[in-house]
Formats: structure tokens, C-alpha cells, sequence
């Protein structure tokens, strides 16, 4: 089947690369999207094309460059920084650069120097934009990867989940992987019900009993204690030192302006599950969309937001238990 970019793309035999590769950066009216292996920023900065790319950030284009930085590239990675937003891409192999004009590109090999594809046809240049642009999303911020180089961490990782039943398997592998510790507030009524429905109450109770794991509950205050008592069977864990509840401020005053599941397991990974609508039965139609967070700075900024929360609860427990003393002595009067 023959290609409807035939007539304009060209197998470049007889120019050397780096004259083709400048061309295309000269030519770039308001962008120029270049992507390749850890080889190509020391060849991007070579003298020539060193240069066209400083004119193209003079000119206003908008350079953006994808490349697997490694530690024998990363200077080189700094280098492209000051005239183009770099992003890490692991595995990547083969070179192309794309503009609002041309693509120039090679199926395979490195610095442009065999394979060579030019094509300067408007579908097969949006084409290549866009092929781009997903890589560009999937890619990582230099300076996430460039840290995790220089001082041996791992890039701080945020996963978007919008699939419900991808949420709802993500929640309850996170609750079955715990080794330590679980931390979890549940803000509503009905969402207290959909974690009771859904299993996720009694993993918590089993990860306590027969893993051993440490479990911080947090949830909405019921005017009848009781209806609390049959979701979680209250009685029967205050035998168990390792499950901890506490209780927030009264759903109907506060609460119904919060309705995010808020999970941290072993401090390590924070998973926020934003709700849809409240009023829905069923997890999966209730949820929204999630985040996951694995990154050491995250974690430690929700793991010190839930410490709080918990204190805050701590103390509302306190002063409900001296409001009812203070009546119960009143009432006796």
C-alpha cells in the first residue's frame, strides 16, 4: 500500500546530516520539537547546530528536546537547558526533529547518520508533532531525573488514574502490599458505607491481625454511635492495639465539603481518590479520578498533613468526651 506522504518524503543519500538537521532548526517558525538517544545532545551541541538552536531562542521558537539523560550525557543535558526545556525518556532509539514546517528523522542508528527520512508535508509534519507530544507527556522533568543522577534517588513519581476500576484495583493492592503502617481517612458517611460494601474495612481489620501492619483510621463523626459500631465492629477491635480510629468533625457542619479518600501506606505511597458523586452507592460510579504518589518530598508532605489531621481528631475526641461529662454532671444537678 503505497503512503499518502510518498510524494514528499525523501531518503537523504548525498547531504551530510548536520547541514539538514541546521536547515530544519533555521526554518522552524514558532516550534521545533527534538527527541533522540543519549548520543544526540553532544551531537545537537556541536558548532553549527549549537548555534541554530541559540538563534531559533532568540527568535522566540519554542524548543522542546526529549533524550534519555544518563550520567555520561547530563552535562551535555545542562548545556541544552539554556536554549531548550529538556525531559528524560527512557530506552528511546532512533533521532528526529520536528517543526511547524518539516520533520527530519532516521528509522534506526545514531546522529542522523544513515536512515535518513525528510519530509516537509503539512499531515505527515502534524503527525509527527503529535506522536511527539505523547512522548513529551510521558516523559519526565529534567530536573526530577537529573536530581535522582546526582544525589542516587529515584525520580519523585505522581500516577493520574481516571479509570474507576483501575482506581478501585490500585486501592486495594496498595492495601494488601503493607508492610508497616496504614493511613487512611475516609471523610463522609457514604463513603465510610462504600469502603464497608466495598471489602476495603476488612482488609484493614485482616492487614491489623494477620500482618501485623499498624492501621490509622480516620472517619466522620455519626450522631448515633451505633450506626459507626455496625461498619466497623468497634466493640470488637478494641481488643486490638494495632487499629486505630479516630473521628472528625461532624459530617453535616464540615465534612460535606470533603470528600477525598486520603491513603498512605508505609509512607511511601499516597494514594487521593477525589469523589465524584457522594450520594452514589457503588465505588465505581462514586469515584472520580486518583492520584499516586510515590515521591520521598510528596510523601512526606501528606504524611505530615494526615499527623495533623489525626492530632486535630485527637482533639475533638477529647473536648466531645468533656461536652458529654459536663452534661451528664448538669443533668444530675
Amino acid at each position: 500500500m503505497s503512503s499518502p506522504y510518498q510524494e514528499k518524503t525523501q531518503m537523504i543519500t548525498n547531504r551530510k546530516q548536520s547541514d539538514i538537521v541546521t536547515d530544519v532548526i533555521s526554518n522552524a517558525e514558532k516550534n521545533l520539537n527534538i527527541c533522540g538517544d543519549s548520543a544526540l545532545p553532544d551531537f545537537t551541541l556541536t558548532g553549527r547546530i549549537r548555534k541554530a538552536c541559540q538563534q531559533a531562542k532568540l527568535k522566540g521558537i519554542k524548543i522542546r528536546y526529549i533524550t534519555e539523560i544518563t550520567k555520561d550525557n547530563l552535562s551535555s543535558c545542562k548545556e541544552l537547558m539554556k536554549f531548550a526545556e529538556v525531559r528524560h525518556l527512557d530506552m528511546i532509539v532512533g533521532n528526529f526533529l520536528v517543526s511547524d514546517k518539516e520533520y527530519f528523522g532516521q528509522s534506526s542508528g545514531n546522529n542522523f547518520l544513515s536512515n535518513q527520512i525528510y519530509n516537509d508535508d503539512h499531515g505527515m509534519v502534524e503527525q509527527q508533532n503529535c506522536i511527539f507530544e505523547i512522548l513529551w507527556n510521558n516523559s519526565i522533568i529534567q530536573h526530577d531525573k537529573m536530581s535522582s543522577i546526582e544525589v542516587g534517588v529515584d525520580p519523585e513519581e505522581v500516577k493520574v488514574l481516571s479509570d474507576p476500576f483501575e482506581i478501585r484495583k490500585t486501592y486495594l493492592n496498595l492495601i494488601d502490599s503493607a508492610n508497616s503502617e496504614i493511613s487512611l481517612i475516609i471523610a463522609t458517611p457514604k463513603a465510610l458505607q462504600r469502603n464497608y460494601r466495598g471489602g476495603i474495612i476488612s482488609m484493614l481489620i485482616e492487614a491489623s491481625e494477620k500482618r501485623n501492619v499498624n492501621v490509622n483510621l480516620v472517619i466522620p463523626t455519626y450522631e448515633n454511635d451505633k450506626i459507626q459500631d455496625d461498619f466497623l465492629h468497634t466493640k470488637s477491635l478494641g481488643k486490638n492495639f494495632r487499629f486505630r480510629i479516630k473521628s472528625i468533625v461532624p459530617a453535616i457542619t464540615q465534612t460535606h465539603k470533603i470528600k477525598t479518600t486520603f491513603l498512605i501506606v508505609d509512607k511511601k505511597s499516597v494514594f487521593i481518590i477525589d469523589v465524584k458523586d457522594d450520594n452514589k452507592d457503588n465505588f465505581i460510579e462514586a469515584v472520580g479520578y486518583a492520584t499516586l504518589h510515590t515521591g520521598k518530598s510528596r510523601t512526606e508532605s501528606y504524611n505530615f498533613i494526615f499527623d495533623t489531621i489525626w492530632r486535630q481528631a485527637d482533639l475533638y475526641e477529647s473536648l466531645r468526651e468533656a461536652n458529654k461529662n459536663l452534661l451528664y454532671s448538669y443533668q444530675k444537678l
